[in-house]
């Protein structure tokens, strides 16, 4: 390790192998490069992560990680459909956006559908029958519209993934982009004509402050070289 090395190695390999591998792609980045990257001696990086695609899954993990725990505080609240639908896009999309690098779009690197990965699949699974929950019970209810819940579900959990291809950090600002995710999917999935700029701002003024320490740091661990 190198001296003067300061805070959580592991947190400096993961974030120095998200960086690699948004800008290289998992095939061509080698651990002697995220060492360098983060560092650390490759030995190192070894004793934390036996193997490259043991970084990349613990990556692909954290992308989930902050919804499935949206998704157990919300069943606590008592609220509507349409604002616990609202809050758990607006938390997803934020979590998607809230990061320093762009870790959410590794799910869409084609070693990502290796089945060593299955389990990280198994969990987004998770989350997206927790979204076609909620909008079975919209339908159900008369408040969402009158479409397959299977199909208006595919919908929104595309239109929510979607945000993590065009939202541009050096440009966009992660609360900002979550609120137009979340009016957007609200206007495709509401029955009846709403504001949803105004349902969107009230819903998170009055419940927003209970999910405040689930949202992921943005800070980038100091460079240790």
């Amino acid at each position: 390790m190198a001296s003067g090395f300061e805070g959580d190695p592991r947190e400096h390999i993961l974030s120095a192998a998200a960086r690699l591998f948004e800008q290289g792609g998992f095939a061509g980045t080698s651990t002697r490069e995220i060492a360098a990257a983060s560092g650390l001696t490759q030995g190192s990086i070894f004793h934390y992560f036996p193997t490259k695609a043991d970084i990349l899954a613990e990556l692909l993990d954290r992308t989930t990680e902050p919804a499935m725990s949206y998704v157990a505080e919300l069943r606590n609240l008592d609220v509507s459909t349409t604002e616990r639908l609202c809050l758990l896009n607006y938390l997803d999309a934020l979590a998607l956006c809230s990061g320093p690098y762009n870790e959410a779009a590794l799910m869409y690197l084609p070693e990502a559908r290796a089945p060593m990965f299955d389990e990280y699949w198994r969990k987004r699974q998770v989350l997206v029958d927790s979204y076609l929950a909620l909008i079975r019970e919209g339908v159900e209810s008369g408040d969402f519209a009158e479409e397959d819940p299977e199909r208006l579900n595919t919908l929104v959990c595309a239109l929510t993934e979607s945000s993590v291809r065009w939202f541009d950090r050096a440009r966009h600002e992660p609360r900002e982009t979550a609120e137009l995710v979340a009016r957007t999917v609200l206007r495709i999935v509401l029955r009846d004509r709403v504001d949803t700029e105004a349902v969107v701002a009230a819903t998170i003024a009055e419940y927003g402050h209970t999910f405040a320490g689930v949202v992921p740091a943005t800070t980038v661990p100091p460079d240790p070289r």
